[in-house]
């Protein structure tokens, strides 16, 4: 857990080159949860921000209830030879001064495999479980090289999204918050959270039955009257 007091600050480090009562059941489907690729799962290639001595923090909101099964998120590699970084998913919680982040999984997500800034692409972490969002409540994303493998010269990048999309970003030197992190609004890294969305479909209560069965008595009791209103009267 990390406790993250907001400091503003400008300073992060970059790499720039009717009447019933209903209740709601559940439907599942895989959905995108939140994106900011553009088209094609686009992403700037010349840009980014550096993940080789810091952990970076990206915040997005769920806007549905849903359990995470894919991360995709665009890590390169600018310089050196370290192709391994850690990415983990926090939820955030509000405190008087800044907020707590809670890991939801107990051991971060390693991707093995980051290309070279000249060609990049994509990184997916599949096969999730047990990763469950908050519809309305704020979540991170971490990356940070740091810790698997590197050397002097390595230079790892988590490029910044190519439609414009900012949101909340924390940049912490190294990976523990000992050093106290930039807390700032920019242009969020790249990627994307897939999942099994939960749905709400409108159905009816059991405890609603009564009144629907005393409904449709009503209706046929005034059928049945107006049936005898119009029958003809014999002589």
């Amino acid at each position: 857990m990390l406790r993250v007091s907001q400091i503003h600050s400008t300073s992060c480090l970059a790499v720039i080159v009717g009447g019933l009562a209903f209740a709601a059941s559940s439907v599942v489907h895989a959905d995108t949860i939140f994106s900011d690729f553009g088209p094609g799962n686009s992403y700037q290639t010349n840009s980014g921000y550096g993940i080789s001595d810091y952990t970076q923090f990206m915040g997005f909101t769920s806007p549905v209830n849903a359990d995470v099964t894919q991360i995709d998120i665009a890590l390169s590699r600018f310089g050196g030879t370290a192709t391994n970084a850690k990415v983990l998913l926090w939820e955030a919680l509000p405190e008087p001064v800044g907020i707590t982040l809670t890991p939801i999984v107990a051991q971060p997500w390693l991707v093995t495999t980051i290309p070279s800034f000249v060609s990049p692409a994509i990184s997916t972490i599949s096969g999730i479980t047990g990763v469950h969002l908050n519809a309305g409540q704020l979540y991170y994303l971490s990356a940070t090289s740091l810790d698997t493998g590197e050397t002097a010269g390595d230079d790892n990048v988590w490029n910044y999204n190519s439609v414009g999309l900012s949101g909340s970003v924390i940049n912490f030197l190294g990976d523990s918050g000992d050093v106290p992190p930039d807390f700032l609004t920019g242009t969020l890294g790249a990627f994307d959270i897939i999942g099994n969305v939960t749905t709400p479909v409108s159905t009816l209560l059991p405890s609603a039955l009564p009144l629907f069965a005393t409904g449709l008595g009503a209706l046929g009791l005034l059928g049945w009257c107006r049936k005898k209103k119009a029958a003809p009267l014999n002589a």
